[in-house]
């Protein structure tokens, strides 16, 4: 029985260990957000990923035409993947597509849309004000929501396993303990 209870508690070590090189790095989330409207000028498009990216993780950007809007650098670092633009983008619809490269070497892709309106210059500063005190909910509701359609983290799937593990053990301590 001593032999069971090592070689399942080898095998949950193995797995728990093992659990991050086989994880996969899926989109944690973007800047701006899917979905979202940005109100003041945007130069920057930033996906932050669970886990590090490799280089050769990119993105593109089209406009509401599906014309490309081709940015200035696309940067990578640990788990953030920043596209720079030279100029502010303009009042429209966008789509972003994005391609990574996990740290295991599994290439991830997505995409997500976004709108721009930035206030005309004779619009005054009151209504900039007020439709900043409008996106503070909407940002609230936003990382409400990406929290919800968070994945299975291996974080989860660890605790998972020792549970079966645990389960099973049990098992064979009942069985063995009934003979």
């Amino acid at each position: 029985m001593k032999k069971i209870i090592l070689a399942l508690f080898s095998c949950l070590f193995m797995f728990s260990a093992a659990g991050n090189a086989f994880a996969h790095t899926h989109l944690e989330s973007t800047n701006p957000a899917d979905g979202e409207t940005i109100t003041e000028p945007l130069t920057e498009v930033t996906l932050t990923f669970e886990g590090k990216i490799e280089q050769g993780s990119t993105i593109d950007l089209t406009d509401a035409n599906n014309e490309a809007v081709e940015f200035d650098n696309i940067s990578v670092k640990d788990q953030v993947m920043t596209g720079t633009l030279v100029n502010p983008l303009e009042n429209g619809t966008y789509k972003a597509r994005w391609s990574s490269i996990s740290a295991d070497g599994h290439p991830m892709e997505g995409e997500f849309t976004f709108t721009v309106e930035t206030p005309l210059a004779e619009e005054t500063a009151d209504q900039t004000d007020t439709a900043d005190d409008e996106a503070a909910p909407i940002a609230a509701e936003n990382d409400k929501e990406k929290a919800e359609k968070s994945p299975f983290t291996s974080t989860m799937f660890s605790i998972v396993l020792v549970l079966v593990l645990l389960m099973v053990a049990s098992f064979f301590f009942l069985l063995k303990r009934k003979k």
